[in-house]
């Protein structure tokens, strides 16, 4: 049974829960209507409240669509019943509107607020509303009606009533407030995992699927906020890089060995560039690199080690790769379609000579 409440939604369980509190309440005002000898059709109230209470349980705990049909039936029923014969019939024993009456006005109405919802809640409030009223009148017109107890008896059942209804209301709001926490971590769990779904979402649409290096298109939106923000002498150079001998390692070895050998070399690139700038497969083995305020020199430099191992790497006796590429400076005259042409040029020029190395236009014309 403790599973099966477990399991229901939030609000299903906190009626749940008010049902079972409703035999329990029961059950003692009834224990505590004997021992102070209350007259005995004061109980009957709450032996209808116990039963209705516990078909109530016994449907609110079946399947789902055996649920989902009683439990608006049975919430209307009980409530109605609470509203309209409950009430009236506890605030005739008790002799009108005594301390005990009131604490159970208050219960009634958390109980109201904290099961039903919409329209539903609007009219039984409202309907509680309208015949605490009519009470009012009606003992104020007829006050015969009403039971007349003595003050011991009024005195010893109110000092049962009233802390009991306290404790009532008290494990009705406590309740509350840990399904409310309980919905709530929930929602920040979803919320968390919502958050790691995206990010993830976003990286497979701004990475490369077999490297993890950014891809073409990321590489061009970067590319255009840099020229954007680009100031006068800020240093933004980049290097398009080709693999040496790659299109003979795919048809030597396959190309299950070729993209292993590319997620290496695109490790080395992103071991490299940390701190540097970025880097990015700008299409079969061809890779860009962008180096963000790093002079000339830095730049051959790191391309220079990351050259010497991508040609450390163990592929076969009979075939070395290594990198050719060409450098070349984005300025706010020099855009960058003119940038990445000018440096495909160098790169074309690289592979022609001799290969396995890095040419920059800006250390030729110094020469």
């Amino acid at each position: 049974m403790i599973k099966k409440i477990k399991s229901l939604e939030a609000e299903e369980r906190l009626f749940v829960y008010m049902l079972i509190f409703a035999i329990v309440l029961g059950s003692l005002n009834i224990i505590n209507n004997m021992i102070i000898k209350f007259d005995f059709i004061a109980n009957y109230k709450w032996f209808v409240l116990i039963a209705t209470a516990g078909i109530g349980l016994y449907y609110t705990l079946q399947e789902d669509q055996a649920r989902a049909r009683a439990i608006r039936p049975i919430k209307f029923f009980l409530f109605c019943e609470i509203i309209f014969v409950f009430l009236p019939n506890g605030w005739m024993n008790i002799g009108g509107f005594k301390p005990s009456a009131i604490a159970y006005i208050f219960l009634i109405c958390i109980a109201i607020c904290f099961v039903c919802e919409g329209l539903t809640r609007l009219f039984f409030l409202l309907s509680e509303i309208a015949v605490i009223l009519t009470l009012l009148v009606w003992g104020e017109l007829h006050p015969e009606i009403l039971v007349n107890n003595s003050a011991s008896l009024i005195f010893w059942d109110s000092l049962i009533q009233i802390p009991t209804t306290i404790t009532a209301s008290a494990i009705l709001l406590i309740m509350f407030s840990n399904a409310f926490k309980l919905e709530q971590k929930k929602l920040n769990e979803y919320s968390e995992m919502l958050v790691q779904k995206n990010q993830t979402l976003f990286q497979m649409t701004i990475k490369d699927e077999l490297t993890a290096l950014y891809n073409r298109r990321y590489i061009f939106d970067q590319l255009q906020s840099l020229w954007r923000s680009l100031e006068s002498q800020e240093a933004i150079r980049l290097a398009l890089v080709d693999v040496d001998n790659f299109k003979r390692v795919n048809d030597t070895l396959g190309h299950v060995i070729g993209d292993k050998i590319l997620k290496q070399i695109a490790d080395i690139m992103a071991d490299s560039m940390k701190d540097k700038g970025f880097a990015g497969r700008y299409g079969g083995d061809e890779f860009v690199l962008v180096f963000i305020g790093s002079d000339i020199e830095s730049v051959m430099t790191i391309l220079n080690q990351i050259n010497e191992q991508v040609k450390a790497i163990d592929v076969s006796p009979d075939i070395r790769i290594s990198l050719s590429g060409g450098i070349s400076r984005l300025t706010r005259e020099n855009n960058i379609d003119s940038a990445l042409s000018r440096a495909d040029d160098i790169l074309y020029r690289s592979k022609k000579d001799t290969k396995d190395q890095i040419i920059s236009d800006e250390i030729e014309n110094r020469l």
